[in-house]
């Protein structure tokens, strides 16, 4: 068999294979999730508008059917057709990279409707959300890395603090200022050389 044909065969086959078809079809209609649920929500919601993503299951919990429903227990909001319980909602940390500007966000941005309208101020689109993180003025200081450590010094093992710190200096664009060494040891010294993931 010339080697032409076998290119064409092999190409065949992996374009018709079941794996390659399922990815196909997963990337056509991506499967729906808690944050894409909170976008479609607040394009149907007006009270969902008025929220931040981690505000949510204050007042919906998430349903079977991968959605956002308002809740049917819980105390009356004056004026609102909608209930709210104690639910305690967590967002996820995340490596100090593009994911990390998204959920910096998502703390800051209330009622998106899309990752499109998350990266929008003022009308213009911004091209990353470390640019539209910037035109919110959530990156004048460098006090988002001191919310960062102080955040993950609290639930994560000294190994996962001191990469995180690792990462910060090598691959961020931070101050040294902010992080001088007697804040460091005044504050993470204990969390960043110990192995107990419950030490304070």
């Amino acid at each position: 068999m010339e080697l032409k044909e076998m290119k064409s065969k092999f190409i065949r086959q992996a374009v018709t294979s079941p794996v390659t078809k399922q990815a196909h079809a997963l990337a056509q209609t991506p499967p729906q999730t808690t944050l894409t649920a909170f976008f479609c929500l607040c394009q149907e919601d007006d009270f969902a508008r008025s929220l931040l993503y981690i505000e949510i299951p204050t007042y919906y919990t998430w349903s079977k059917q991968k959605q956002w429903v308002r809740r049917k227990q819980g105390r009356i909001i004056p004026g609102h057709d909608i209930k709210a319980s104690n639910a305690i909602s967590r967002a996820y940390i995340v490596h100090p990279n593009n994911s990390f500007y998204l959920r910096l966000l998502l703390h800051t941005v209330r009622g998106p409707t899309s990752f499109e309208d998350l990266r929008t101020f003022q009308g213009v689109l911004c091209s990353t959300y470390h640019e539209v993180c910037a035109s919110h003025g959530l990156l004048k200081d460098d006090e988002h890395w001191q919310k960062t450590l102080q955040e993950t010094s609290v639930s994560r093992v000294a190994s996962q603090i001191r990469q995180l710190f690792a990462i910060m200096l090598t691959a961020c664009e931070i101050e040294a200022t902010i992080f001088a060494v007697g804040e460091i040891q005044t504050r993470y010294v204990q969390r960043l050389s110990s192995s107990n993931p419950t030490a304070k």
